[in-house]
């Protein structure tokens, strides 16, 4: 999995890029432990995704998200 991440990471264009950057800051909770272990994933609409965003950004994110998901990344 890490292979074909970071294989479809490296496709992306600079913009996409970033906002592939961005997606686990929004989709991971913060847990109460120092260590990390009680962080948790949650999911999202894609409008939260998008939210406030100038379009430039929309389109990144679009891209990012389209292309890690049709690869299957991130899985559930």
């Amino acid at each position: 999995m890490a292979e074909r991440a970071e294989n479809t990471y490296a496709d992306l264009s600079a913009p996409a890029q970033h906002a592939a950057l961005e997606l686990p800051l929004r989709l991971v909770v913060p847990g109460g432990a120092e260590d990390g272990s009680q962080d948790s994933v949650r999911t999202a609409p894609r409008s939260k995704l998008f939210d406030g965003r100038p379009a430039s950004e929309q389109q990144a994110m679009a891209l990012a998200v389209d292309n890690l998901t049709t690869t299957g990344l991130p899985s559930r």
